[in-house]
């Protein structure tokens, strides 16, 4: 698996490194300007931060704004620190060709990631999982809207305070995409839980609402001071960590809890699905910090984030790639089957065994569902019942089968009932919702657990715990 992750990042890598080869590195932002660069001064110690304007490579002895387009001017640093600046000052700086790459590959990969994500909606068929992976797609669709909507000039709309527009939720992505995988690694992840992870992305949307709404005069102040770059580039320090920190948690769920075998199941396609998402990710939060901690140690945070054209090429290479996976698997994403799991289904039914050997195995198993009791795990499914037996999970889909007459979805709620029926009448669990009591004996959807319940045992949860109640008394 490690082998198949550092295959994927570097083939990431490699894409966004061949197109940031078509980034002009030209010393001269405007060829037709050069007349006005040509003077240098030899006691210089100042520079305009890469722009693009015809003085972002002029050098300057006193500190204050460049001439040519207003920005605050920077240090003109010495050593390894000018060589540096050097290199990563043709990624940021604003050329005539960067139209080229707003109208034909940038402004189609965010638009297109709306809509796919209004395709997936329409779609989705309830998945929960599709749910987080559309939000995925319409945060990084908006983040590049949203600055794309000011301040150059092939910009949607020419309203400067439209940079405070609260359309930003970068900090969301790290935990939609550990939400996905949880959702399918875990089968019975419950995002009411888990509200505080928003906590980041609710703070900074009052925050942006709150400069949205404030009168003009307050909010160019506020735009033109120091305040909207450190705000902006602490919302994306705050979006990178935390998303590695969830990548990170999100492979040990992978690792954990996905099989790497049974190439015919969707929970492989599943697994395979994960392996390819996670390190897709991890190269692209890469990019960003480094463009970001170059900004921050370089250019004082003085570079605007529209011009992180690293940033924004690995952003549209992710949607692309979503795209791609979502519209040619479409079978697997929105309806959870693939062709070969049908088939493989199907041959389920025409396996044989011995009859000593599901006499044997059905020993085996209940035994095991009375010590062990995997039931209780939400997530359990056929695979990883049949490594509790070390036995191919087609035959003990035939032992379930043959050898006690039921399915294995009926066979492992039969003990959850059972469990629950226990634990609603223990004394100890009378603080207890008889929808908790469902969720600690394996169940993950309070619905299923009522019908199930009804049919089996005749009568309501509540209606049960009130017949036992007279009995006893």
């Amino acid at each position: 698996m490690q082998a198949t992750w550092k295959k994927n990042l570097i083939l990431l890598i490699g894409i966004i490194a061949a197109c940031m080869c078509f980034i002009p590195v030209s010393s001269q932002a405007h060829p037709e300007t050069v007349e006005q660069v040509t003077f240098i001064q030899e006691s210089a110690t100042y520079v305009c931060p890469p722009c693009g304007c015809s003085g972002d490579e002029e050098l300057f002895s006193k500190p204050g704004c460049c001439v040519h387009c207003g920005m605050k001017l920077i240090e003109a640093p010495q050593g390894l620190r000018s060589d540096m600046m050097h290199f990563f000052a043709p990624l940021f700086r604003n050329t005539d060709t960067s139209t080229l790459y707003y109208s034909k590959f940038l402004y189609p990969a965010f638009f297109g990631g709306l809509i796919l994500s209004i395709f997936m909606l329409l779609n989705a068929r309830g998945r929960k999982s599709n749910i987080y992976l559309i939000l995925l797609l319409t945060v990084i669709a908006l983040y590049g809207f949203k600055h794309q909507l000011y301040g150059v000039g092939y910009e949607l709309t020419n309203n400067p305070n439209l940079i405070f527009l609260p359309i930003s939720f970068i900090t969301l992505i790290g935990p939609l995409l550990y939400f996905h995988t949880q959702n399918i690694t875990l089968r019975n992840f419950r995002p009411k839980q888990h509200y505080l992870h928003f906590a980041p992305a609710a703070v900074f949307f009052g925050l942006y609402l709150l400069a949205f709404l404030l009168p003009t005069p307050l909010k160019d102040s506020l735009r033109l001071s120091r305040f909207e770059p450190i705000f902006s580039h602490a919302e994306q320090f705050i979006a990178i960590i935390s998303g590695l920190i969830y990548l990170h948690l999100s492979s040990k769920l992978i690792e954990n809890h996905l099989p790497k075998g049974e190439t015919e199941s969707v929970a492989y396609f599943e697994s395979k699905w994960l392996r390819k998402l996670v390190p897709a990710f991890i190269g692209f939060f890469v990019i960003w910090f480094t463009i970001w901690l170059a900004n921050w140690q370089l250019y004082e945070f003085r570079v605007t984030t529209i011009t992180y054209y690293p940033l924004w090429l690995s952003a549209a290479g992710i949607l692309y790639w979503l795209g791609y996976e979502i519209m040619f698997r479409s079978q697997e994403f929105l309806y959870g089957s693939t062709a070969k799991s049908t088939k493989s289904t199907k041959s389920i039914h025409t396996r044989r065994l011995a009859p000593q050997t599901i006499a044997n195995l059905k020993v085996k198993l209940l035994e095991l569902m009375k010590e062990e009791k995997p039931y209780l795990n939400p997530g359990l499914n056929l695979s990883e019942l049949s490594r509790f037996l070390n036995i191919n999970p087609k035959d003990l889909s035939v032992v379930i089968n043959e050898g006690l007459g039921r399915n294995f979805y009926d066979f492992i709620n039969e003990y959850r009932l059972e469990e629950v029926k226990a634990q609603l009448v223990n004394p100890e669990n009378s603080n207890l919702t008889n929808e908790a009591i469902a969720y600690e004996a394996g169940f993950n959807s309070k619905s299923t657990f009522n019908a199930l319940f009804k049919k089996h045992v005749k009568m309501t949860p509540k209606d049960f715990k009130r017949s036992h109640a007279l009995i006893e008394s």
